[in-house]
């Protein structure tokens, strides 16, 4: 009787809402359909763990509804199936639906509710935010490497939001990142609690024009966008997902939880049926978040780069003949025009002007109203250029996007080595190495910074043929900036390594623990088909020296220097040497000189050479690095 008097004061659409709402309180657990839905609820939720010890990796309390939702998916689904039947009561934007827009799209689609079956609710902002994105494609981005930052050393990876149906990015557009806050912290604290996760960061949605000034024009990086063969539905659901997620923070480290790693779990919230996660990787690095997107996702366009200034101005100075490249030059030196100068020379000029010279003091000549040198330079450049433009004549600046190589052809983080070859001393020695991150100066340099290096964990071994195992090396971590890979980074090279270290300098093989520390200068010539670098350092090498005949604390001073090779065939080889002397007695200076020798079989394959000479234990030795 109740329920006919109910529906005759309410309507029958009403009355189903109600039914609908009372019905959650009959539902305990997280409910499962064919088509996976619980597996979805999971993963927009970012849920981790097995089943009864699951956990969100977000723990922000206004992401969740129940009180216990960040460890209980059922409670919180039944909490917010609650809260998206409610009456909106005239509250506009402060209902469950604007608030989880994303969740409310899932269970609706789940559960089957029709129009009819919930309240409607006017969500103002939300509808301006979707109409803002107008999202039709989602491309994964990579930013290559910048080394005056440590955390973006081996790049950068955001998401690009287009709006149209052009194969290239419209700057106009958004762009999506996953960037820790670190205003107002030193270097050291930086560090430290990027190293140990500790940092605190958030999705950030902005303008793609905003990075390109960023990266292409101040940093000078890079930007390969690879579209991924999305339905409009994810991608409507990628755009509501960022709505649930503004202003929510989660835990930022380098190794664990960086943008890598979360580009990935926000691509797996909203399109779990690709299965990107889980990766089973100890650190999730930017160059492989584009392949494993791809592979799992498939691409719906050609791959396309957007080169920097610095790129941009390689690639015309490597179209110039001769005589424009000395014009080049001649302007370069004198910031003057010089008569004649093609089309081609004046656009590379232009190029040049606007990343060698700062910006602020572009800035400040403008506001001055100064006669500024570099200003009026820049002036002269455009008129030239404009004019030669109204003669009929025409170049190609290399501001469009081009096709570039592709980082799905990037090698794998970790390696394992084995050679086999003949060290004096010992005779015959088969040579095990193992790597578990990330690259190495002479490893293929796509995706990677081409002139330096950054290992975690690398062990090597040699047995010998009277079956003697030898500790060759057991380094913890290895930093090397051996040259700038860019024209006008800073021509500084350091070098830093933990672990231990065989040192070649006699006939007991020495194994030296501790560290190495350097610093000097480096120089380079990069090019897509061939790099150069020479570098010089010197340094310390505190420590502790253990050898058959006792252990003994010898830091010694050690110049070291070198030069890196790479050459058409992917060939690649470094050539170096050090003198250590004693920092105790400053006597008995010893010296080795190193060879390493690669040529690139496959991606994920390399022949390699490595010999020792100068030494009281010389050896050679041939083998495979496999990346793994």
């Amino acid at each position: 009787m109740w329920f006919h008097t109910l529906g005759a004061h309410l309507g029958v659409a009403e009355v189903g809402r109600w039914a609908l709402l009372l019905s959650v309180i009959s539902t305990p657990v997280l409910p499962q359909t064919p088509d996976g839905f619980a597996k979805d609820w999971l993963a927009l939720l970012h849920y981790t763990g097995e089943q009864g010890a699951m956990r969100s990796e977000v723990h922000d309390p206004s992401f969740f509804l129940a009180d216990d939702g960040v460890r209980d998916p059922a409670r919180e689904w039944k909490e917010d199936r609650r809260a998206f039947l409610l009456p909106a009561n005239g509250r506009r934007g402060e209902h469950a639906q604007c608030r989880f827009p994303a969740r409310f799209a899932l269970m609706r689609r789940a559960l089957g509710w029709s129009e009819r079956d919930v309240p409607h609710v006017e969500c103002p902002e939300l509808a301006a935010y979707e109409r803002r994105l107008s999202a039709t494609s989602l491309s994964v981005v990579f930013v290559s490497s910048y080394l005056n930052n440590p955390a973006s050393a081996f790049g950068h990876t955001m998401l690009y939001l287009g709006s149209g149906s052009e194969r290239s990015a419209t700057l106009s557009d958004y762009s999506v990142s996953f960037e820790a806050d670190i205003r107002g912290m030193s270097a050291a604290e930086y560090m430290r609690r990027g190293l140990f996760g500790g940092l605190i960061a958030e999705f950030r949605v902005e303008p793609l024009y905003l990075r390109v000034r960023r990266y292409e024009r101040e940093e000078q990086r890079d930007l390969w966008l690879f579209p991924l063969k999305l339905k409009q539905e994810d991608i409507n659901q990628f755009v509501r997902h960022l709505w649930e997620l503004k202003g929510i923070t989660f835990q930022y480290g380098f190794l664990r939880g960086n943008c890598a790693q979360k580009i990935l779990a926000v691509v797996h919230a909203v399109a779990p049926a690709y299965e990107v996660l889980p990766y089973r990787r100890a650190a999730v690095l930017p160059a492989e978040v584009s392949r494993r997107l791809v592979e799992q996702i498939g691409t719906a366009a050609s791959p396309t780069r957007r080169p920097s200034l610095w790129s941009q101005y390689s690639r015309q100075v490597a179209r110039l003949s001769p005589e424009e490249r000395r014009q080049l030059e001649a302007m370069e030196a004198s910031r003057t025009v010089v008569d004649g100068a093609s089309p081609a020379t004046l656009s590379a000029a232009m190029l040049w002007s606007e990343f060698e010279t700062p910006y602020r003091a572009f800035g400040r000549a403008a506001e001055g109203g100064a006669d500024h040198g570099d200003l009026a330079w820049r002036r002269a450049l455009w008129a030239s250029r404009v004019a030669a433009k109204d003669a009929g004549t025409s170049d190609s600046t290399g501001s469009e996007e081009e096709s570039g190589p592709s980082l799905l052809e990037s090698h794998e983080p970790s390696s394992i080595t084995l050679r086999g070859g003949y060290r004096r001393g010992t005779g015959s020695v088969l040579n095990v190495g193992a790597r578990w991150l990330l690259h190495g100066a002479v490893d293929p340099p796509m995706g990677y910074p081409a002139v330096s290096g950054l290992e975690v964990a690398h062990v090597e071994f040699g047995v010998s043929e009277a079956g003697e195992l030898v500790i060759d090396e057991v380094t913890a971590l290895r930093i090397e900036k051996l040259a700038p890979a860019l024209g006008l980074q800073s021509h500084l090279a350091w070098k830093f390594d933990i672990g231990a270290r065989r040192l070649p300098y006699d006939g007991a093989l020495p194994l030296h623990v501790g560290a190495e520390i350097g610093v000097g200068a480096g120089a380079a010539r990069v090019r897509p088909t061939y790099a150069m670098a020479l570098y010089s350092m010197v340094g310390v090498r505190p420590g502790a020296t253990i050898a058959r005949g006792g252990t003994a604390f010898l830091p010694s001073g050690l110049w070291t220097g070198g030069l890196l090779l790479r050459l058409p065939a992917d060939f690649r080889a470094r050539l170096s040497a050090e003198y250590s002397l004693s920092l105790r007695s400053f006597r008995g200076g010893t010296g080795v000189f190193n060879v390493v020798a690669r040529k690139g079989l496959f991606r994920d394959l390399d022949l390699e050479l490595v010999a020792t000479l100068g030494a009281e234990s010389p050896g050679v030795s041939v083998g495979l690095v496999s990346f793994r």
